[in-house]
């Protein structure tokens, strides 16, 4: 997983703010392709498949960090592993697809905010990422984002739209945070696809027709009565999901987007998140299955609603 710049270009580790880097042992990862990569600052799937994993120091205790990261076609997950913090980003995809590289640079604007605040208090950093939100001609980019931050002693878990973060304490108790508010438009648009299809609608048909009503709930988002991503109204500060626990008291951590989530949520790949936080069960294996499942599900008379989508996880387990 190779440092990156805020655009995703790949760099020299040594022109890299520390800020990113992840601190004490490090252990290669590696790429599909057999190239050695580091999980180490803004992570992009701009070159295809990542995964690696690390030792590292998070809120002063040593623990095990694994990454994991497929882009589909949209390649609109970013994802930060940085000292005391980790961080995925899903962007929201435009409508135009001229307009998704603006939305993978907010993407990544976003993760570098959480980097590079790390003790600053959430709410800060979320209106600073508004703030640096670009100016653009076509749509205004949006991402939704989920954090993990050892501030103080404390795990603090962040959720806006439905990047999943979750944590398993040492006695066995499952946390989740997400802000799953969007999830009842989905599951509509989901509903109203499957009636097409039982129908005799075709495929492609049915979905465009169903997403419809998404790109019109996607207009009266961030407002009160309906879902939240990070866009450019500053009050996503007082929005985002958040979960606060004692670090000494917590195992292992997860953050994914809702394209690793779909395992245990539509393909039955896990039974659950608490399966996926279980350090002996392999990212990259799950990610496999996922792919699997998906491409199943494609040629099945009831195929997905969503077609294959970006998946991103981070799971860090103290020792």
């Amino acid at each position: 997983m190779e440092p990156a710049d805020g655009r995703g270009r790949a760099v020299d580790p040594a022109d890299v703010d520390p800020v990113h880097l992840l601190p004490a042992l490090h252990r290669s990862g590696h790429r599909d392709d057999g190239i050695e990569v580091s999980i180490e600052g803004v992570l992009t799937g701009e070159r295809g498949p990542i995964s690696g994993e690390a030792t590292v120091t998070f809120g002063g205790q040593r623990a095990h960090l694994c990454a994991v990261m497929r882009p589909s076609l949209k390649d609109q997950d970013r994802a930060g592993a940085g000292q005391d913090c980790l961080v995925v980003a899903d962007g929201v995809t435009p409508i135009c697809p001229d307009d998704g590289a603006v939305v993978q640079d907010y993407a990544e604007t976003v993760i570098n905010a959480f980097l590079e605040q790390r003790q600053t208090e959430l709410a800060e950093v979320l209106q600073n990422a508004v703030r640096q939100r670009p100016s653009t001609a076509g749509e205004a980019p949006a991402c939704a984002v989920g954090a993990a931050r050892a501030v103080r002693g404390v795990l603090e878990l962040a959720s806006v739209a439905d990047v999943l973060a979750a944590a398993q304490c040492r006695d066995g108790r499952v946390v989740v945070c997400v802000d799953n508010r969007v999830e009842k438009h989905e599951v509509r648009a989901a509903l109203a696809f499957y009636r097409s299809v039982l129908s005799g609608e075709h495929v492609d048909v049915a979905r465009t027709e169903a997403r419809k009503g998404l790109l019109a709930q996607r207009q009266r988002r961030n407002r009160t009565g309906s879902y939240w991503v990070m866009a450019g109204e500053s009050a996503v500060a007082e929005e985002v999901k958040v979960i606060r626990l004692p670090l000494a008291d917590v195992r292992t951590v997860l953050v994914a987007s809702d394209g690793f989530t779909r395992a245990w949520q539509e393909l039955g790949v896990l039974s659950g998140v608490a399966e996926a936080l279980d350090p002996t069960v392999s990212l990259d294996q799950v990610a496999d299955d996922i792919r699997t499942a998906e491409r199943w599900r494609a040629r099945s008379p009831l195929p997905l609603f969503g077609p294959s989508d970006d998946l991103t996880a981070l799971r860090m387990t103290f020792d």
